[in-house]
């Protein structure tokens, strides 16, 4: 007996059977906020099962928002900077450079606040002021110096040698006056011309008028009553005092 084939007999009976939908699982969302009130939002679908051969639907809503992170938020706090730090400078006088430090700490940044703005260290110049003259640097100022004043002085020394030699020659030259050469107290034996002035104002005695011969008012040009000292026989060539005033030294020979 061959028994009948049960596929083909189902695949012949129409048979329906009703079935409901149900509702899947919630999936939720991220929530809005990290703390404080937010919301986020869950989702679910009708296929646990899927409504068929005229089940019904799921009965509900498919999406929806709740609440989430209802506790408090912590207090944000904005960073600040602490005060400078600096370095020493890179040199003791002069211009130089230092480095200053701070930090974002005062207060830190926290929960989310704001980190300080602006540069963490920088360089700033220090000790502007000149430094100190040493003997290194001060001693060719004071050769040089040294230098320029004996210049000068030896300058000085030259001119003073140069009119006292052009003094002197001229003093040397023959003079020639009229006056003098119709007047009989003149005089052209040889002998040292100096102004009365500086022969009154020297030291002789009574034995020694003998050693000066008055002459005209006028020798060489220059006015004024002079005296000759011509040596006295027997005696030093040189009479016993001295020429005060050299302006007035004449020597004739």
């Amino acid at each position: 007996m061959i028994l009948p084939d049960f596929d083909d007999i189902y695949r012949h009976i129409n048979i329906t059977v009703k079935v409901n939908g149900g509702w899947s699982t919630w999936s939720y969302t991220s929530c809005s906020v990290t703390c404080g009130q937010g919301i986020r939002t869950r989702f679910r679908h009708c296929n646990n099962p899927t409504p068929a051969n005229g089940g019904t639907n799921c009965i509900g809503e498919g999406s929806g928002n709740i609440d989430c992170n209802v506790e408090e938020c912590l207090e944000l706090v904005n960073g600040g900077w602490s005060n400078w730090t600096y370095t020493s400078c890179s040199v003791t006088c002069g211009q130089g450079v230092r480095t200053r430090f701070r930090h974002c700490k005062n207060p830190t940044p926290a929960n989310g606040g704001a980190y300080c703005e602006g540069h963490v260290s920088d360089a700033i110049n220090c000790n502007q002021q000149e430094c100190p003259e040493t003997s290194a640097n001060i001693l060719p100022w004071i050769l040089f110096g040294a230098c320029i004043l004996v210049v000068i002085v030896c300058a000085i020394w030259c001119i003073i040698k140069l009119v006292r030699r052009r003094r002197g020659k001229k003093s040397l030259e023959p003079t020639s006056d009229p006056q003098n050469t119709n007047n009989p107290s003149s005089t052209s034996e040889s002998g040292h011309y100096v102004n009365v002035a500086t022969i009154n104002s020297l030291n002789r005695n009574d034995n020694d008028e003998n050693l000066y011969t008055t002459l005209s008012t006028r020798v060489n040009g220059q006015e004024g009553n002079y005296t000759s000292l011509i040596p006295k026989r027997g005696r030093s060539k040189q009479p016993a005092c001295t020429i005060l005033n050299y302006e007035n030294v004449r020597i004739s020979m």
